[in-house]
């Protein structure tokens, strides 16, 4: 189920990957529904996953979380300094943040089968971000496997150095990293030129 499915772009590439594949998507703009319903030959779901009542249990929730930071609102915590891992980062920002993202976390999760997976995947330019979403998603029982997770960075003249972190979420806690692995991973990213 492709959370935000837009008009179907990244449907369309996997069932060109796959045609096997059960494939559906939801996102709350009409126009968009009605042309990635026509692109893929099916009924995509017009509404907002956030209020909505699944249509049926998926084995893999995907969203292209296409976000602006600038959207978030202001932290009203009082600021401070810790450390996970290699980076440090502003306890009272992250549990500003990890409020905003647990409504998302918790509507991926109810459309989710029971064993049922998450890949994420956005524009998370600091660890603030990364750090809010994995507490988020680890609260609703989906945990980082690093093994199936990747952040490729780019190098641009006007915005520096930007993080594109694909995350991948299991069930299975035994293959959860840590929150120190998880902040060691996002810091080294793979820079693409």
């Amino acid at each position: 189920m492709d959370m935000g499915c837009g008009a179907g772009i990244l449907l369309k590439l996997l069932k060109q990957r796959n045609n096997s594949l059960k494939l559906n998507g939801i996102d709350a703009a009409e126009n968009l529904i009605r042309i990635g319903s026509k692109i893929l030959q099916q009924n995509l779901i017009i509404g907002d996953y956030c209020v909505d009542s699944p249509d049926s249990e998926y084995d893999l929730i995907v969203c292209e979380f296409g976000y602006d930071n600038s959207s978030f609102p202001e932290s009203t915590k009082p600021h401070s300094s810790a450390r996970c891992g290699a980076i440090d980062y502003c306890p009272g920002c992250v549990e500003d943040e990890q409020d905003h993202f647990r409504k998302f976390i918790k509507a991926w999760r109810k459309w989710a089968a029971p064993n049922g997976a998450l890949a994420l995947t956005g524009r998370m330019t600091d660890y603030t971000a990364v750090r809010a979403v994995t507490l988020a998603a680890k609260e609703e029982g989906w945990f980082v496997d690093l093994s199936l997770s990747k952040v490729l960075t780019t190098i641009d003249k006007f915005d520096g150095r930007q993080f594109f972190p694909a995350w991948y979420f299991t069930t299975e806690e035994s293959r959860s990293a840590s929150n120190e692995e998880i902040a060691n991973f996002y810091a080294a990213g793979d820079v693409t030129p």
